[in-house]
């Protein structure tokens, strides 16, 4: 009987225990290392992808370098590329790579590839210096890849890819920001292949869509550019698989990048979006090249509605040259003098001082040699209104924005300190304008980047009577497009 009793009480104790036992956190994505390389998973605990930076012991793979997706699932957990297949042994996951590039001045060729056909493989490959996860939550997750591109012990050029990666129902969509910044001069030569190639699985049936549908095209030559299939906002390609499951992978090419043909040959079961085919690119040394594309790996067929979705997404905020002021706004620039603004403490004391700004082609221009300084405008607003405006930012520059009393950095993202290189991922290389909107309501702001939410609920200072203001601290910056709106 007091075995029963004690029994029931320690029975109690555990269930209050339990009542009183924290929540489960939320689960979020996570990035986790194995043996050859980092592994993304859900936070299910499915694998997304594994960006691979090292060869298995023992592996078919004749190219010099990895750095690719290897392998990338669908939500069911099926894989949808290959590695290494017998056919075509050094293609490799999705990677990025092209087979002839020329160092005129250096007296160099190489191919990344791996092909070796038109220029050397050896003493040429991809070295992965890090993959870190810059920010993840049960929405998505942002990753920054470091690669150089490497002849011999030098470095040829310097990539930073930004890799987006979240669930869309019954696909996955994974965003791949490539910036690519020579070391010294250097050619993309002219081919019929090469650049992003997504290298998809060869054991069931394949077949090609485009947001005409069915694509009947004949393959194209790998030694004649002009047959490769012309440019479309995406390409799929769907595999009915033997074990009776349908799968597939979609390319879209983002409206900025360079005019693009595609070399989708069935017979190897490749999606490759070509910046070449049309013409060869020519990078000087610390340019950067930026390349973006988006993979939706789906299961079931094509999901054309949510291929539409995503590009729209990317077309609305394309850049354009002609602007217009939206409805309600009120601009706060003139694109011809600095009148409407002051110089002042970063506290809002008015100083009179606006050396180191001007006004330069219509915007609102930051000297890169002049000393650090604040700029305000006379205009106050709520703590309920809308800012836009657009920025554009040099290699390494550093500015900000003063909101009532608070800073909000806005910087050259991709080459920026780490605090704020969770704005990366969505940013624009350097010397291209940005989109920024800050949406304040009761004091909190939801920010923008370029379309992209990348903050939620950012607070604003305590300091209402002052207007916007503008920080000049590292680098050349420009600021245009800047307007306001007071939310009834």
């Amino acid at each position: 009987m007091i075995v029963k009793r004690c029994m029931v009480i320690l029975s109690l104790f555990m269930v209050a225990l339990a009542t009183c036992a924290p929540a489960d956190t939320e689960r979020v994505f996570t990035l986790v290392p194995d043996p050859h390389g980092m592994i993304l998973k859900a936070p299910d605990g499915r694998t997304v992808f594994r960006y691979m930076t090292k060869k298995p012991a023992e592996t078919k793979l004749s190219a010099n370098s990895v750095c690719c997706l290897y392998p990338l699932n669908t939500p069911s957990g099926e894989r949808v590329v290959d590695f290494a297949p017998s056919d075509h042994p050094h293609h490799r996951g999705v990677f990025l790579a092209w087979h002839s590039i020329t160092a005129k001045k250096a007296r160099k060729k190489a191919d990344f590839w791996g092909w070796g056909a038109w220029a050397p493989t050896e003493g040429r490959w991809i070295k992965n210096s890090s993959v870190k996860l810059l920010q993840a939550d049960s929405e998505r997750a942002m990753l920054e890849v470091a690669n150089d591109w490497l002849v011999g012990n030098r470095k040829m050029i310097d990539e930073i890819t930004f890799i987006v990666a979240r669930q869309e129902k019954s696909a996955y969509v994974i965003d791949l920001n490539y910036h690519l910044t020579p070391a010294m001069d250097v050619t993309l030569d002219k081919t019929a292949f090469g650049g992003l190639c997504a290298k998809a699985r060869k054991d069931g049936k394949g077949s090609y869509y485009s947001p005409s549908g069915l694509v009947k095209l004949p393959n194209p030559h790998h030694l004649k550019p002009e047959t490769d299939w012309p440019a479309a906002d995406w390409y799929d390609y769907t595999m009915k698989l033997n074990s009776g499951k349908t799968v597939g992978v979609a390319v879209l090419d983002h409206p900025a990048n360079p005019p693009t043909t595609w070399h989708n040959l069935a017979p190897i079961a490749m999606v490759n979006p070509c910046i070449v085919a049309p013409g060869p690119i020519k990078i000087d040394k610390g340019q950067t090249l930026q390349l973006r594309y988006r993979l939706v790996v789906h299961d079931g067929p094509a999901p054309v509605k949510l291929l539409k979705r995503l590009i729209d997404e990317w077309r609305q905020h394309a850049r354009t040259e002609v602007f217009q002021l939206e409805p309600g706004f009120v601009r706060l620039d003139n694109s011809k003098d600095l009148a409407g603004w002051f110089g002042a403490k970063w506290s809002g004391e008015k100083t009179g001082a606006t050396a180191g700004w001007s006004v330069v082609d219509g915007a609102i221009h930051l000297d890169s040699e002049a000393a650090r300084s604040h700029l305000f405008n006379e205009k106050t607003y709520s703590k309920n209104a809308i800012i836009r405006l657009q920025f554009r930012a040099g290699r390494v520059a550093d500015s900000g924005l003063c909101i009532h009393g608070r800073q909000f950095q806005v910087r050259d993202y991709p080459n920026a300190l780490p605090d704020t290189k969770k704005y990366a991922p969505f940013s624009n290389r350097p010397g291209e304008w940005n989109d920024l909107e800050l949406d304040i309501t009761d004091g909190v702001a939801a920010i923008k980047l370029n379309g992209q939410v990348v903050e939620k609920a950012w607070k604003l200072g305590t300091a209402a009577d002052r207007g916007l203001g503008l920080q000049r601290e590292l680098g050349g910056f420009d600021f245009r497009y800047i307007r306001l709106k007071e939310k009834k």
